[in-house]
């Protein structure tokens, strides 16, 4: 495990940083995949961290001393452009680089400069995908970023034949990505005439199933491994593809799932691991692996960089796939991305979480054993899940079990009945989570059973769960429970009660 401090620059006053924020977080939750630490800032070095700059070329001259010798200049931008100074291949030519285009690799090369340049494409982290289409969509196309001659004449075309578009500048963001959800298509049109391909902007869109018009050449999205998974025209073509796939639903709905399908494949982790691999200044130092005392059972897309995450599905990059409808390896070896090798011990984990996960595991008594086993005394089992009178109790066709308030008696009151024999749960806390309806029902002064009593009123459950030793009595209880009956003694000691009561009889009668 090693550190990371990811700086992006940002002159006074200058709002288009924010162009950088997704790819920044994009490198921060890719390095947390592949078990290193990483923070975000601005405009500050930590000279403890391997430091990768995002927006070096808005340093001016005097900005561009002496960084870290561990600093990692990743470029986003198109050699060649207007806005890259000399002083910033100056700067970039004294460290490692990063560069997300292949075109530009070459450009670097021919700078000769002290390193190697990486090439280090954008990839996919599950924690990008979040934004939702809204119905209804009613803006057809979407066009962000600087304007200029080229891309004001696409846009008027497609204004003036009825298309109604958006267009701005400047907005990143929760605006940003609410014009996104709001819109049916997004429209990429190139400012230079080089015609590099803007997979920095058009990433974000892929990641989260947005249904993409780029202008490009024939083999721009083969090259990166997305042919079919946007709509690749020349410039002359851009209102004629955007009319089609306005016109025709299917066709810009399979395009979206397409896009997301193939992006997803390329690994933000995978693509890391590549590129600190290949990068002569490596950090320094690394941190011992060292297991958190958290484990996140079903970590899915709530993956935690505090926690040990454990899924079923390796599609979440969990730090160990296992099911917990088995038995754990306990005491063997674990093979894991993030720390290497480690052995599962009992009794080391403070807290587990699992939330929206119960409900999904056939095999719960196996599964809450094992949990039990996994905590150590004093530590919490903290769930969440859908109350049984609720609406999620049974919509998703993967549920397997509802939850109540008596679900828990087993694994506290009943432990006998689960055969523990060392320790057992206790209700640390517990709170219902009311739904819309509930709310209302509430203002109408339902209180206590009445209230979750009523159907749809309660939405979640939740309750922690404090492992605890038994008792000297509770021992013997769960002994006395055990207990093997022993059918044929029984039999044959009543069997001879009979008879000594059917000789005795006779003898009396004689």
């Amino acid at each position: 495990m090693a550190n990371f401090h990811i700086t992006l620059i940002r002159p006074a006053g200058y709002q288009h940083t924010e162009a950088f924020r997704e790819i920044a977080e994009t490198l921060q939750f890719g390095l947390h995949s592949i078990g290193h630490r990483a923070e975000i800032r601005e405009n500050a070095i930590d000279s403890s961290a391997t430091n990768i700059i995002l927006g070096a070329h808005l340093l001016s001259t005097r900005d561009t001393g002496q960084f870290p010798e561990r600093t990692i200049i990743y470029n986003l931008e198109q050699l060649g452009g207007a806005r890259l100074a000399p002083s910033f291949y100056e700067l970039a030519c004294r460290y490692p680089i990063w560069d997300y285009d292949l075109g530009n690799l070459e450009k670097w090369k021919s700078l000769q400069c002290k390193y190697s340049p990486v090439h280090v494409p954008i990839g996919y982290v599950p924690e990008l995908r979040r934004i939702s289409a809204k119905q209804p969509q009613e803006i057809d196309v979407l066009f962000y970023g600087s304007l200029n001659e080229r891309r004001n004449r696409i846009l008027d075309q497609l204004r003036d034949s009825g298309i109604r578009v958006h267009k701005v500048f400047g907005v990143y963001g929760e605006k940003r990505d609410s014009l996104i959800a709001r819109s049916k298509l997004v429209l990429n049109i190139h400012y230079y005439k080089t015609k590099i391909f803007e997979i920095a902007r058009i990433s974000y869109l892929l990641a989260n199933g947005k249904a993409v018009v780029t202008e490009g050449l024939p083999n721009t999205a083969a090259e990166h491994g997305l042919e079919g998974g946007l709509l690749v025209v020349p410039y002359e073509s851009l209102v004629d593809s955007c009319h089609r796939l306005l016109q025709h639903d299917e066709e810009r709905r399979a395009l979206e799932s397409l896009g997301f399908e193939l992006f997803s494949h390329r690994k933000e982790s995978a693509i890391l691991s590549n590129a600190l691999e290949a990068t002569t200044v490596m950090p320094a130092n690394p941190a011992p692996a060292i297991v958190p005392r958290k484990l996140n059972l079903g970590s899915g897309k709530d993956w935690r960089q505090d926690h040990f995450n454990i899924d079923v599905d390796s599609y979440w990059q969990p730090d160990a796939v296992l099911d917990f409808n088995l038995p754990l390896p306990i005491g063997e070896g674990l093979s894991t991305q993030r720390f290497g090798t480690i052995t599962l011990q009992n009794n080391y984990f403070d807290e587990i979480i699992s939330n929206d996960v119960l409900e999904h595991i056939r095999n719960l008594t196996t599964a809450m054993t094992t949990c039990l086993n996994l905590l150590r005394v004093g530590g919490l089992f903290k769930i969440a899940v859908p109350y049984d009178l609720s609406w999620g109790a049974w919509q998703d066709p993967t549920h397997v079990r509802a939850f109540n308030e008596r679900s828990w008696l087993y694994y506290t009151d009943w432990f006998w009945y689960m055969g523990w024999t060392e320790a057992r749960f206790d209700i640390a806390a517990f709170d219902l989570t009311l739904s819309p309806i509930g709310e209302a029902l509430r203002q109408q002064n339902m209180k206590g059973e009445d209230l979750a009593r009523h159907p749809r009123a309660v939405d979640h459950m939740r309750v922690a769960l404090r492992k605890r030793l038994l008792t000297d009595a509770e021992k013997q209880q769960v002994q006395g429970y055990l207990k093997r009956p022993n059918r044929n003694a029984d039999q044959l000691a009543i069997a001879q009660a009979q008879g000594q009561n059917a000789t005795s009889g006779l003898v009396t009668s004689v």
